[in-house]
């Protein structure tokens, strides 16, 4: 019978357990950071990041999933409004109401990286919408698609 050396089997151990946790239908990723939030926060922390310009106020809602809204009431709130939705506890989803002239509306239509999609589409007024999505969520599977596929078209 072979043991394992001393100090090598809580290694082994923490070596497993952190890919059991990465390896969750919802993975965060590091980047795309909008107003102090990004990714893989958990609703609290997601809140208590949360960066607007002027005031605003929160709403729960559970269903179809659960999520976190937040609208503007002050003028010139930015964003005017937004959006964050959960999936085992984690953010996957993030969409932003913003006028045209802010810093976050500015960049490419379609960002990609291995683990998030953002979106820039052109909202009523002048202003965008932008959405940051988890590609690696099975909530937003279907909404990754097609982004993707409709960047992909000439």
């Amino acid at each position: 019978m072979t043991t394992a050396a001393p100090g090598r089997a809580p290694f082994a151990f923490a070596a497993l357990a952190a890919l059991a946790l990465g390896a969750g239908a919802c993975s965060r990723g590091p980047e795309a950071e909008f107003f102090g939030v990004r990714l893989g926060l958990s609703a609290s922390d997601t809140r208590a990041r949360f960066r607007p310009t002027g005031e605003g106020s929160w709403v729960m809602r559970s269903v179809p999933s659960p999520a976190l809204e937040w609208s503007g009431s002050s003028p010139g709130a930015v964003p005017s409004r937004a959006s964050f939705e959960f999936h085992q506890g984690m953010l996957v989803a993030a969409r932003y109401e913003l006028p045209g002239e802010a810093p976050a509306a500015r960049g490419r239509p379609l960002e990609v990286t291995p683990s998030t999609v953002v979106s820039r589409q052109a909202a009523e007024g002048g202003g965008v919408r932008v959405v940051v999505l988890s590609r690696n969520c099975p909530e937003h599977v279907a909404e990754v698609r097609g982004l993707l596929a409709g960047a992909a078209k000439p």
